[in-house]
């Protein structure tokens, strides 16, 4: 189910067809088939759109076009509203519900519990690997679908949060970056920070420009009582900032490599012997 990096949007909508044996299209017409699927989903996107410049929002529509472009009669989501937002899963939700009165079967997997009680016509609750209870959706209520899955009552789980400090830990005045982001200034406490905005506000571009990993400019920033600026990801490991990225696949870890290189991969020198320093004909050796 994975795109396609340098295809277009309509390439990676058809890829299934237009790898099947013998199988030939005019790029017109699969455009139009392409379109066609987009339109199920209430999404206009031009598909002729390289697939490396979609947000991650319009990778999952593009996915499930796909998905429906097979005529599918029994469908499986996983996770599908991780990456969208709330305007964005309702009209996922319309989708589904579409589907359903067309007749076609939905698995709809997920962890938030709202979305289930709001889609779903029966539950079914695994743990560990094992079926807990599978049975009609309408007489349970949210805390009760927490518990089955949990496997104990939700009382005294989580304890009271600790009060909010007035330590400024972060602060940033004038922030600005190549695209998006005009004069944002922030503190940030300790405690929870929320950032909430639509698809393609700002927030992604945001952390990156805080955590260094995209070009910025401040006019003052602070880092525990320090002066900072974000430079780039190396130097806010160094300092403290860490940023879990939105496309974690892509972005977050290195996919080929075993988890115990996925650990020591942000602490890198923690385990490196010595630098690698460029040699004199330019190409870089290990010392």
């Amino acid at each position: 189910m994975a795109l396609v990096p340098g295809l277009s949007i309509a390439e990676n909508i058809m890829l299934d067809r237009l790898a099947e044996p013998g199988m030939t299209f005019r790029w017109s017409r699969v455009r139009q088939l392409a379109r066609e699927a987009l339109a199920q989903l209430d999404v206009a996107l031009d598909v002729r759109r390289s697939i490396d410049s979609c947000t991650l929002a319009e990778k999952q529509q593009i996915l499930l076009a796909r998905a429906l472009s097979h005529h599918c009669r029994f469908l499986i989501l996983d996770e599908p509203t991780a990456p969208l937002d709330q305007h964005e899963s309702e009209r996922l939700f319309a989708v589904v519900r579409r589907l359903q009165h067309q007749g076609i079967g939905v698995v709809f997997i997920s962890h938030r519990i709202h979305e289930l009680k709001a889609i779903c016509d029966t539950l079914t609750v695994l743990r560990d690997g094992r079926l807990i209870e599978s049975g009609p959706m309408a007489p349970l209520s949210g805390e009760q679908i927490v518990e089955k899955m949990l496997g104990h009552e939700l009382s005294d789980i989580f304890p009271p949060p600790p009060p909010h400090g007035e330590e400024v830990l972060l602060q940033v005045d004038g922030l600005h970056d190549e695209a998006l982001l005009q004069d944002i200034s922030l503190r940030l406490r300790k405690g929870n920070f929320g950032i909430a905005g639509l698809a393609g506000a700002g927030k992604t571009e945001l952390c990156k420009a805080l955590f260094g990993a995209s070009k910025s400019r401040v006019q003052r920033g602070e880092l525990n009582g320090q002066p900072w600026r974000p430079r780039d990801p190396a130097d806010s490991v160094g300092r403290g900032p860490a940023l879990v990225p939105e496309e974690r696949r892509k972005e977050g870890i290195f996919i080929e490599e075993p988890i115990a290189m996925n650990r020591r991969s942000a602490p890198i020198t923690a385990f490196a012997l010595e630098p690698v320093r460029p040699s004199a004909g330019g190409a870089g050796r290990r010392r």
